[in-house]
């Protein structure tokens, strides 16, 4: 349920973006410092920005990463910002190369530097992986590309390896002009050791998430296209690519289509989060848990009054799980989706943050606090801004009657 504490402080906060944007070309509308905890920011400038993934800091800091695409020329960069543990921005800065890039996921090195995983623009037009080194000032240190310049190769997500080094996850393009899975394996200094492609043939392998699991395999979730209906899919292979199972759960999930955005492991399976169709259209938050072989375990359609989906999932540390998303107004604008259930997928309580235009959820994680932190996009006068939100267990942030 919104509080009104969001409608009123986001619309606030909203309209001296909007100020500042007109006089400055580097908006922060929150400079003010804050020690509450809990919080609400908005990070970018006056082009269009977008926040996919943050980290946590040993020191209580947050670090996170998306893209910023120019409103003059079109072209795309990383952006990487850095805020205190009061949501307070420390730097923001953007890695520019002279082609388009984009980077999707971040993780932190035990020196306290960072990983930046995404993609890059070749000068053939193609795109390869990319995976940026940076220090804990934002500073890059080095920077690696990988993959076949003649084909598309599009980063999704960065795992540690149980093994050691890291994983880089994405998709390349086929000899048919579909998808298979790409997955990348690097050591510690952004070395590659090896490069696999994972896809079965004549079939479009569409990829959102992949994890490791203590045996080495990897378990990849995804959606399957077949004549027009799609179903959630989850696949495990060995790590040169042998198949161990491959299930879809379209009748466990009362035959509806669905689609899914994020998969995590957890104790005994996974927790994975899309979304479901119904009759009419409409979309449902989706979260089905799986076990570690890949048999169903529970579905849970978390219906609303409005279409909302899921995108990002997390466990919390009380057993349950936290999913942000979208949910749709009665202005036909979006907002930002955040709930929680228990640990069979119950709905204990639902938030939504945003302003006169659309929001949206990217990701969520539990911070050290138990606290959630959530990233974003908001649209402000026709341009995106990185939204980032830091509640309290149950969702609330200052001001907020703790309404759920």
């Amino acid at each position: 349920m919104k509080s009104s504490f969001n409608i009123c402080n986001i619309t606030i906060a909203l309209s001296l973006f909007a100020i500042l944007a007109c006089v400055s070309c580097e908006v922060d509308p929150f400079a003010e410092p804050d020690d509450s905890g809990q919080f609400i920011k908005f990070f970018g400038e006056v082009n269009d920005e977008n926040g996919y993934a943050a980290i946590e800091a040993d020191n209580g800091d947050f670090i996170f990463t998306g893209s910023t695409n120019s409103t003059e020329d079109g072209s795309t960069n990383i952006l990487i910002a850095k805020a205190d543990v009061n949501g307070n921005r420390v730097w923001q800065k953007q890695v520019e190369q002279p082609l388009n890039q984009t980077s999707k996921d971040i993780e932190l090195l035990s020196n306290g530097d960072a990983f930046i995983f995404g993609h890059t623009t070749l000068s053939n037009g193609t795109t390869d992986f990319l995976l940026l080194h940076i220090n804990s000032e934002g500073e890059e240190v080095a920077s690696f590309t990988y993959g076949d310049s003649t084909k598309n190769e599009e980063g999704l997500g960065l795992i540690p390896s149980v093994s050691g080094g890291y994983l880089l996850i994405g998709t390349i393009e086929n000899n048919a002009s579909d998808k298979d899975m790409l997955i990348t394996k690097v050591d510690d200094s952004g070395n590659e050791i090896f490069s696999n492609t994972y896809g079965l043939i004549d079939e479009f392998d569409a990829v959102t998430s992949v994890v490791e699991n203590e045996a080495g395999e990897l378990v990849w979730c995804g959606t399957l296209n077949r004549n027009g209906t799609q179903s959630m899919r989850v696949v495990s292979t060995d790590s040169l690519g042998s198949l161990i199972w491959d299930y879809t759960y379209q009748e466990e999930i009362n035959n509806s289509q669905s689609v899914a955005s994020d998969m995590k492991k957890i104790t005994g399976g996974y927790i994975i989060t899309g979304k479901s169709f119904t009759n009419s259209g409409e979309s449902n938050v989706l979260l089905v848990n799986i076990s570690d072989k890949g048999t169903f375990k529970w579905a849970a359609d978390l219906t609303s009054t409005f279409s909302q989906e899921g995108n990002s999932v997390a466990r919390t540390s009380d057993g349950g799980y936290t999913v942000v998303g979208k949910i749709l107004t009665t202005a036909g604008t979006s907002d930002i989706y955040l709930l929680k259930t228990n640990s069979l997928g119950q709905l204990l309580w639902s938030k939504t943050f945003g302003g006169e235009y659309d929001d949206s959820g990217n990701f969520v994680k539990e911070s050290s606090d138990r606290g959630l932190i959530i990233l974003g996009t908001a649209k402000v006068n026709n341009n995106n801004v990185i939204e980032f939100i830091k509640t309290d267990a149950d969702g609330n942030t200052p001001g907020d009657g703790g309404e759920k």
